[in-house]
């Protein structure tokens, strides 16, 4: 069993080793969904990693801190207007 804890160092274990992911972002805690969103991205990393699934959470929490960490920092992440695809 994994447990993952949301906060500015985010903790991942197995019961017998610890990882701490270390750009966790306040911001995440008021998004609505952003645990979900956590949760399948954990599960889409875990799919080709099952023989060290300790180490696939923690790469997935990583990534998932990465954009909203930039966010926090004040960088644009994405620029232009939405676009639709073209009939």
């Amino acid at each position: 069993m994994h447990h993952v804890c949301g906060a500015q160092v985010d903790y991942v274990t197995d019961g017998s080793r610890v990882i701490a992911v270390e750009n966790g972002v306040e911001m995440l805690t008021l998004i609505t969904a952003a645990g979900c969103s956590l949760t399948a991205l954990i599960a889409a990393f875990l799919v080709p990693a099952q023989e060290d699934p300790l180490t696939a959470t923690a790469l997935a929490l990583s990534i998932f801190g990465c954009v909203p960490q930039q966010c926090a920092r004040g960088h644009t992440i994405l620029t232009g207007a939405p676009r639709t695809a073209e009939p």
